[in-house]
């Protein structure tokens, strides 16, 4: 059976090609076994290859199109697997800024940077056929393999041969064709077939990595545009951009179009941990409320539904000063301009917010939306000439300040992205009220949401403007503090908040990536046809084990394929995911065949054997730890002990001074804390031969430690 989608091998085509580092030129590395690459033609072993429906058997329900593989990169520190992965970011990234351009495609979303000096090929297999990705400096190419059928292919059993089709499915000789504008580009985007036709023959790439040290932008400066390059490619006379490519590839709100995506979010190598808690807690919860059939966590935490409280802040004049330092209204001038605010939102929109009157909330509701709109002019300079009309308003507003709201509201207002979501948020609770400080189920608060939407879809039919189309504008409005209940296997009610921090990591990030493949999935049902739309994803995890418990560790493939098990994908045809990890916990979960391990640069995994192992018979192999499992200092006290043996054996006058250090009793008990039992019998051995003389205290801690040893066994 051929595999739908994976990806199989990389190849450096050029000595110091940039971002090679340690990675050797002109040598392919296979991420996966059972392919072969000679030329023009590409062999596919289904012997040597793993089980294609491994984990499709699992995932897979009756009618599902799904197709998953995973496949593992491993290596000590330094050997060359984050080189690898980004090299596989480096090409994704050139393609997409070959397809895209590098100019602006949203407001919000960051540019992309093409690389120079790139030199490199990635082979994948997609609709069981391979495919090449080749860039090589300035040009980019995307080829298809066709299946070959010939007597010596025929001859060879389970050997599928294909052959490169000479024509390119895709070229572009990138600096060639922006000739320093943004035209040529412009005018390619709106061709929205072609870009699908092409997206059909490439995947969406989403990489996840919370490395302290990974992809800080201050670190790749040497492959910068340079400033001359972005004020040309930008238009730009005043000042230049963010000329990194890393910063264009950080996620961005560009509705899943650019076919590559980093996350977290990175601002000079610095993760926001706290927004990061804020999003991921958002993306949890609205997943939950899609209604996708996802109501299990970990497999065993089974979501009850959702606590809302209110938060204690109180939205006046002096809130807004605390989060908005150059402004100086007095309450006086703000409350009418927050009057004036509101008004405009419900013109806006032709709505009213008669609904929630009763609400104990409306007030706040009303002051956050104004308080959240004068935030928003504030923060982004698309907006601020508007914040700047009426920030130094301290007792009387006139009609200009009046009118600078009315354009504010109205600029905002035509602005979809993340920015905005909050406002959107608390305007659905305004002219819905569908969340109100209570419990409510998960069955229950789905079905708000989706009434929620509905209504969204009858407001459009009656001509009137759209005040929200997205999923997470129907969540519960961020005046809200909202907890996840959840019920464990064995009946006990907990939040999720009160989860330890390994097991919260652990659901964020299998809840996040769950996020991202639904609304990837989603845009297959844009009625509009206006976005490409992906069928393919491949998911990079890096250092997946950093934070987690070995127990987690050995659960978080089981957990994550169970969280795709629920999900009910309808569009999405295969995922393909490659983890980077040091964890023997997670390659016991992945087969042999399926794992390159790296060492200098070099691939050495002919030895390793992980498929179901024995974690304790993986931490032998040497690819792991050359010198053993034990830590260095254990390995140190065993040497002291027969060190200090030694020289009880041959210094009976007891004149060593060394020796003062290790006196018989001390020794004898270091010798029994090791749990090892076989290093522990010898050492006793050794003991005895030393000391002659049994002394009745030390015989009965061995036979208390063997009874101990005993019955942990039992049990």
């Amino acid at each position: 059976m051929i595999p739908e989608f994976n990806i199989f091998a990389l190849r450096i085509n050029k000595e110091n090609s940039t971002g090679q580092k340690i990675l050797q030129a002109n040598k392919i590395y296979y991420l996966l076994k059972g392919y072969s690459i000679n030329k023009d033609k590409i062999s596919y072993d289904e012997s040597a290859a793993c089980v294609v429906n491994l984990y499709n058997d699992y995932v897979g329900i009756e009618g599902s199109p799904l197709h998953v593989n995973i496949s593992a990169v491993v290596g000590a520190n330094g050997s060359g697997k984050s080189t690898l992965v980004e090299y596989i970011l480096r090409l994704m990234n050139n393609f997409a800024a070959s397809l895209f351009g590098e100019e602006e495609l949203h407001p919000e979303a960051e540019h992309l940077h093409f690389i120079d000096g790139v030199y490199g090929e990635l082979y994948f297999m997609l609709d069981k056929h391979p495919h090449l990705l080749k860039i090589s400096g300035d040009k980019v190419e995307l080829y298809e393999y066709n299946q070959l059928i010939d007597i010596e292919t025929l001859s060879k059993k389970n050997v599928i041969q294909f052959t490169v089709d000479s024509r390119p499915l895709f070229y572009r000789n990138c600096r060639k064709d922006w000739k320093g504008q943004g035209k040529y580009y412009t005018y390619w985007r709106k061709k929205i077939p072609s870009f699908q036709k092409i997206a059909d023959h490439i995947f969406y790439t989403f990489v996840s990595n919370y490395s302290l040290y990974a992809y800080n932008t201050l670190d790749y400066s040497d492959e910068n545009n340079s400033h001359l390059l972005e004020k040309i490619l930008r238009q730009n006379t005043d000042k230049t951009t963010k000329a990194c490519w890393l910063d264009g590839i950080f996620h961005k709100n560009d509705g899943y179009q650019t076919p590559i995506v980093l996350t977290p979010y990175r601002e000079k190598g610095n993760i926001d941990i706290n927004q990061e808690s804020i999003l991921s807690s958002e993306r949890l919860i609205s997943l939950l409320l899609m209604g996708r059939g996802f109501k299990t966590l970990n497999a065993h935490l089974q979501v009850l539904g959702f606590e809302l409280t209110s938060k204690p802040n109180i939205y006046d004049c002096d809130y807004l000063k605390q989060t908005v330092e150059d402004i100086r209204l007095r309450p006086r001038a703000y409350n009418k301009l927050k009057n004036k605010i509101v008004e405009c939102w419900a013109q806006k929109y032709n709505c009213s917010f008669t609904k929630s009157v009763e609400s104990p909330l409306y007030k706040s509701a009303l002051n956050y939306l104004a308080i959240k709109t004068i935030k928003i002019s504030a923060r982004y300079k698309q907006y601020r000439k508007y914040f700047l009309k009426i920030n130094t308003v301290e007792k009387w507003v006139k009609q200009k300040h009046l009118d600078a709201i009315e354009g504010m509201v109205d600029a905002i207002s035509r602005d979809q992205s993340h920015i905005t979501t909050r406002i959107r948020q608390t305007l659905c609770f305004l002219t819905r009220r569908h969340f109100d400080s209570s419990f409510i189920s998960l069955d229950d608060a789905i079905a708000l949401c989706a009434n929620a939407l509905r209504s969204m879809k009858e407001d459009y039919e009656q001509g009137n403007p759209l005040m929200f189309t997205k999923k997470e504008d129907v969540l519960p409005a961020p005046f809200f503090n909202v907890s996840i209940r959840l019920r464990e296997s064995h009946g006990k009610s907990i939040y999720l908040d009160k989860l330890s921090s390994g097991e919260k990591q652990q659901i964020y990030s299998i809840s996040s990536i769950l996020y991202h493949l639904s609304n990837i999935d989603s845009v297959h049902s844009d009625l509009n046809k206006k976005r490409v739309a992906y069928k393919r994803i491949l998911i990079i995890l890096e250092e997946i084990e950093l934070y987690y418990h070995p127990a987690l560790q050995k659960e978080f493939i089981k957990y994550l394929l169970d969280g795709l098990r629920q999900l009910h994908l309808s569009s999405v045809l295969a995922i393909s995911i490659i983890v980077v990890t040091h964890s023997p916990f997670v390659l016991s979960d992945i087969p042999t065949s399926n794992i390159i391990a790296l060492k200098d640069g070099n691939m050495e995994n002919d030895s390793l054997q992980s498929f179901g192992a024995n974690i304790h018979d993986l931490l032998k192999n040497s690819f792991f730890l050359n010198s053993g499992s034990r830590g260095l200092f254990a390995e140190w006290i065993i040497k002291e002990i027969t060190k200090a043996l030694e020289l009880h054996k041959n210094d009976n006058q007891n004149n060593n001074r060394w020796l003062l250090n290790y006196p018989r009793e001390k020794v004898h008990k270091l010798i029994m804390i090791i749990d090892e039992p076989i290093i522990q019998r010898v050492l006793l051995e050794q003991f005895r031969q030393v000391f002659t003389d049994e002394k009745r205290a030390e015989r009965i801690l061995e036979l208390q430690t063997e009874l101990e040893r005993l019955n942990r066994e039992s049990h």
